[in-house]
């Protein structure tokens, strides 16, 4: 079996270990500010944006990029609706939804990351969020 391993050889001290795996990972994504008003994500990503050297040696290509800018930018969870309810495959396929900002930058995204369902599509996309309620 084909074992998918986050951390090159070289780092695997660091590493939970591997899973099997049916596909070799090519494209991986992380992703930060899908909730503008959840700083983790947005500081993590435009860290992980400055320093590429921290994804050298992988065997992989990562990309990383900031998803709702706009949210990021007015520091609120999002502008006209929530960005995580924007990716359904019927929604990214209508051409007539594109009402919202978020609805846009999905579909936007989704040039991006894929499209969802092609065979260029990203094998994997870590979303970076943290919660903003009271515990």
């Amino acid at each position: 079996a084909t074992h998918c391993s986050v951390l090159p050889a070289s780092r695997n001290r660091m590493s939970a270990g591997s899973a099997p795996c049916s596909t070799k990972v090519k494209r991986v994504f992380i992703t930060g500010g899908t909730h503008g008003n959840e700083a983790c994500g947005v500081v993590l990503a435009k860290h992980f944006i400055k320093t590429p050297q921290l994804f050298a040696g992988f065997s992989f290509e990562v990309s990383v990029l900031l998803t709702n800018v706009a949210s990021i930018a007015s520091n609120s969870r999002y502008v006209d609706e929530d960005m995580n309810r924007c990716f359904l495959q019927k929604d990214l396929s209508d051409p007539t939804r594109t009402s919202t900002l978020e609805a846009r930058r999905a579909k936007e995204l989704n040039d991006v990351l894929g499209p969802k369902g092609s065979a260029d599509a990203a094998d994997l996309i870590i979303d970076l969020h943290n919660t903003t309620a009271d515990t």
